[in-house]
Protein backbone atom coordinates (compact mmCIF):
# COMPACT_ATOMS: atom_id res chain seq x y z
CA UNK A 1 0.00 0.00 0.00
CA UNK A 2 1.49 3.47 -0.81
CA UNK A 3 2.07 6.32 1.57
CA UNK A 4 -0.85 9.05 0.83
CA UNK A 5 -0.01 12.37 1.93
CA UNK A 6 -2.42 15.36 1.66
CA UNK A 7 -2.38 18.41 0.26
CA UNK A 8 1.27 17.78 -1.32
CA UNK A 9 3.68 17.91 1.71
CA UNK A 10 6.22 15.61 0.92
CA UNK A 11 5.80 12.85 -1.51
CA UNK A 12 8.63 10.73 -0.33
CA UNK A 13 11.64 11.28 1.96
CA UNK A 14 14.93 9.84 0.64
CA UNK A 15 17.77 9.13 3.41
CA UNK A 16 21.06 9.08 2.12
CA UNK A 17 23.71 8.58 5.03
CA UNK A 18 27.33 9.59 3.90
CA UNK A 19 30.26 8.03 5.11
CA UNK A 20 34.29 8.66 4.84
CA UNK A 21 36.59 5.14 5.13
CA UNK A 22 34.84 2.21 5.75
CA UNK A 23 31.41 3.22 7.28
CA UNK A 24 28.48 1.87 6.97
CA UNK A 25 26.17 4.09 4.49
CA UNK A 26 22.46 3.54 3.65
CA UNK A 27 19.74 4.40 1.40
CA UNK A 28 15.95 4.06 1.88
CA UNK A 29 12.53 5.85 1.69
CA UNK A 30 10.48 6.45 4.17
CA UNK A 31 7.30 4.52 2.84
CA UNK A 32 6.45 0.91 2.17
CA UNK A 33 7.79 0.93 -1.09
CA UNK A 34 10.92 2.65 -0.84
CA UNK A 35 10.83 5.25 -3.58
CA UNK A 36 7.03 5.17 -4.10
CA UNK A 37 4.27 7.43 -2.48
CA UNK A 38 1.23 9.14 -3.62
CA UNK A 39 0.25 12.65 -2.75
CA UNK A 40 -3.45 13.76 -3.40
CA UNK A 41 -4.85 17.52 -3.96
CA UNK A 42 -8.49 17.79 -4.21
CA UNK A 43 -9.45 15.18 -6.44
CA UNK A 44 -6.10 14.71 -8.56
CA UNK A 45 -3.57 12.36 -7.69
CA UNK A 46 0.11 12.55 -8.84
CA UNK A 47 3.27 9.52 -7.75
CA UNK A 48 6.31 9.37 -7.37
CA UNK A 49 7.88 6.15 -8.24
CA UNK A 50 10.91 4.30 -10.08
CA UNK A 51 10.35 4.24 -14.20
CA UNK A 52 8.80 1.21 -15.22
CA UNK A 53 11.47 -1.45 -15.60
CA UNK A 54 13.63 0.28 -12.50
CA UNK A 55 11.45 -0.69 -10.02
CA UNK A 56 13.45 -3.97 -8.71
CA UNK A 57 16.98 -2.44 -9.52
CA UNK A 58 19.17 -2.01 -6.26
CA UNK A 59 21.70 0.56 -6.91
CA UNK A 60 23.13 1.32 -3.07
CA UNK A 61 26.43 0.75 -2.61
CA UNK A 62 27.45 -0.39 1.31
CA UNK A 63 29.58 2.44 1.59
CA UNK A 64 29.76 5.64 0.13
CA UNK A 65 33.06 7.33 -0.14
CA UNK A 66 34.41 10.99 -1.02
CA UNK A 67 35.15 11.55 -4.86
CA UNK A 68 32.29 8.85 -5.49
CA UNK A 69 29.08 8.78 -7.71
CA UNK A 70 25.86 6.98 -6.72
CA UNK A 71 23.50 5.91 -9.73
CA UNK A 72 20.02 5.67 -8.57
CA UNK A 73 17.29 4.24 -9.66
CA UNK A 74 15.55 6.62 -12.52
CA UNK A 75 12.84 8.47 -10.65
CA UNK A 76 9.88 9.47 -12.49
CA UNK A 77 6.10 11.55 -11.88
CA UNK A 78 2.89 9.53 -12.99
CA UNK A 79 -0.18 11.03 -13.46
CA UNK A 80 -1.93 8.38 -11.08
CA UNK A 81 -5.53 8.50 -11.24
CA UNK A 82 -6.08 6.92 -14.45
CA UNK A 83 -9.81 7.53 -14.69
CA UNK A 84 -9.30 11.16 -14.49
CA UNK A 85 -10.06 12.70 -17.40
CA UNK A 86 -7.81 15.64 -17.41
CA UNK A 87 -3.77 16.43 -18.18
CA UNK A 88 -1.82 17.67 -15.08
CA UNK A 89 1.68 20.03 -15.48
CA UNK A 90 3.96 18.87 -12.30
CA UNK A 91 6.29 20.47 -10.20
CA UNK A 92 9.37 18.73 -8.37
CA UNK A 93 11.02 20.30 -5.36
CA UNK A 94 14.58 18.57 -4.18
CA UNK A 95 15.39 19.33 -0.66
CA UNK A 96 18.76 18.33 0.39
CA UNK A 97 20.19 19.05 3.97
CA UNK A 98 22.42 17.29 6.80
CA UNK A 99 20.56 15.69 9.40
CA UNK A 100 20.15 16.66 12.78
CA UNK A 101 21.76 19.55 14.30
CA UNK A 102 24.25 19.48 11.51
CA UNK A 103 22.16 21.12 9.13
CA UNK A 104 23.26 24.15 9.79
CA UNK A 105 26.97 23.21 10.20
CA UNK A 106 28.02 21.04 7.12
CA UNK A 107 27.89 21.81 3.68
CA UNK A 108 24.92 20.79 1.84
CA UNK A 109 26.46 21.78 -1.52
CA UNK A 110 29.11 18.90 -1.20
CA UNK A 111 26.46 16.22 -2.31
CA UNK A 112 25.54 17.00 -5.73
CA UNK A 113 22.19 15.80 -7.68
CA UNK A 114 21.98 15.15 -11.82
CA UNK A 115 19.69 14.47 -14.06
CA UNK A 116 21.62 12.38 -16.98
CA UNK A 117 25.07 13.62 -16.67
CA UNK A 118 24.15 17.13 -15.73
CA UNK A 119 24.21 18.60 -12.11
CA UNK A 120 21.75 20.60 -10.99
CA UNK A 121 22.95 23.69 -9.86
CA UNK A 122 22.63 27.55 -10.52
CA UNK A 123 24.58 27.50 -13.78
CA UNK A 124 21.57 25.66 -15.29
CA UNK A 125 18.83 27.71 -13.81
CA UNK A 126 16.61 28.68 -16.94
CA UNK A 127 17.99 25.67 -18.69
CA UNK A 128 15.90 22.88 -20.04
CA UNK A 129 17.55 19.71 -19.27
CA UNK A 130 16.01 15.91 -20.77
CA UNK A 131 12.41 17.65 -20.56
CA UNK A 132 12.54 19.07 -17.05
CA UNK A 133 12.70 23.11 -16.91
CA UNK A 134 15.20 24.01 -14.00
CA UNK A 135 13.66 27.40 -12.18
CA UNK A 136 15.85 27.22 -9.22
CA UNK A 137 19.34 25.31 -7.65
CA UNK A 138 21.14 26.59 -5.25
CA UNK A 139 23.51 23.84 -2.44
CA UNK A 140 20.21 23.01 -0.84
CA UNK A 141 16.86 23.29 -3.34
CA UNK A 142 16.07 22.46 -6.53
CA UNK A 143 12.97 23.29 -8.46
CA UNK A 144 12.03 21.80 -11.26
CA UNK A 145 8.88 21.93 -13.52
CA UNK A 146 8.24 19.16 -16.17
CA UNK A 147 7.74 20.71 -19.60
CA UNK A 148 5.03 18.27 -20.90
CA UNK A 149 1.76 17.77 -20.26
CA UNK A 150 1.09 14.77 -18.61
CA UNK A 151 -2.11 12.09 -19.42
CA UNK A 152 -3.95 10.33 -16.88
CA UNK A 153 -1.56 7.34 -16.15
CA UNK A 154 0.81 8.48 -17.52
CA UNK A 155 5.00 8.76 -17.07
CA UNK A 156 6.96 11.46 -17.49
CA UNK A 157 9.17 10.79 -20.37
CA UNK A 158 12.20 11.16 -18.47
CA UNK A 159 13.91 11.06 -14.92
CA UNK A 160 14.71 14.46 -12.73
CA UNK A 161 16.89 12.71 -10.20
CA UNK A 162 19.32 9.70 -11.29
CA UNK A 163 22.51 10.56 -9.51
CA UNK A 164 24.14 11.27 -6.59
CA UNK A 165 27.83 12.14 -5.79
CA UNK A 166 30.17 13.43 -3.21
CA UNK A 167 33.25 15.46 -3.22
CA UNK A 168 36.17 14.68 -2.84
CA UNK A 169 37.35 17.24 -0.32
CA UNK A 170 34.97 15.61 2.51
CA UNK A 171 36.50 15.56 5.17
CA UNK A 172 36.17 13.43 8.72
CA UNK A 173 33.30 16.32 10.07
CA UNK A 174 31.32 14.78 7.35
CA UNK A 175 32.02 11.12 9.14
CA UNK A 176 28.78 8.95 9.38
CA UNK A 177 26.41 11.86 8.94
CA UNK A 178 23.36 11.36 6.80
CA UNK A 179 22.11 13.81 4.25
CA UNK A 180 18.17 13.79 3.62
CA UNK A 181 16.99 14.31 0.28
CA UNK A 182 13.07 15.54 0.26
CA UNK A 183 11.16 15.34 -2.84
CA UNK A 184 7.90 17.15 -3.19
CA UNK A 185 5.55 16.48 -6.07
CA UNK A 186 2.71 18.45 -6.92
CA UNK A 187 0.05 19.19 -10.05
CA UNK A 188 -2.03 21.43 -11.60
CA UNK A 189 -4.51 20.82 -13.90
CA UNK A 190 -3.77 21.41 -17.76
CA UNK A 191 -6.39 22.64 -19.90
CA UNK A 192 -6.98 23.65 -23.60
CA UNK A 193 -6.38 27.37 -22.80
CA UNK A 194 -3.28 28.41 -22.01
CA UNK A 195 -3.91 31.48 -20.35
CA UNK A 196 -6.27 29.33 -18.12
CA UNK A 197 -3.46 27.01 -17.47
CA UNK A 198 -1.23 30.02 -17.02
CA UNK A 199 -3.71 31.86 -14.31
CA UNK A 200 -3.56 28.36 -12.73
CA UNK A 201 0.09 27.67 -12.34
CA UNK A 202 0.34 31.47 -10.97
CA UNK A 203 -2.27 31.01 -8.57
CA UNK A 204 -0.53 27.44 -7.23
CA UNK A 205 3.19 28.31 -7.65
CA UNK A 206 3.96 32.10 -8.14
CA UNK A 207 5.30 31.39 -11.76
CA UNK A 208 4.19 32.49 -15.42
CA UNK A 209 4.97 29.57 -17.61
CA UNK A 210 5.68 30.47 -21.72
CA UNK A 211 4.63 27.85 -23.94
CA UNK A 212 4.95 26.50 -27.61
CA UNK A 213 2.26 25.62 -30.09
CA UNK A 214 1.70 22.64 -28.28
CA UNK A 215 1.59 23.12 -24.80
CA UNK A 216 4.96 22.13 -24.11
CA UNK A 217 6.71 25.34 -21.32
CA UNK A 218 9.45 26.84 -22.62
CA UNK A 219 10.11 29.79 -20.63
CA UNK A 220 9.12 30.46 -17.01
CA UNK A 221 9.03 34.21 -15.70
CA UNK A 222 8.76 34.47 -11.81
Amino acid sequence: MKKKIVLAVIAAALVLAAAIGTTFASFNAESENPGEATITLNDMQVALAAAPGEEERETIPEVAMPGQEVNLKEYVVQNALEAQSYDIYTRVIIDKQWDGDFKDVLDAGKVRLYIGDSELEASKVGQIINGWFVQSADSEQVILYYTKKLAPGAYTDTSFLNKISFDADMDNSYTDKAVNVNITVCAVQATADPEISQSAMFAEWGMYPEFDENSVITDIKE
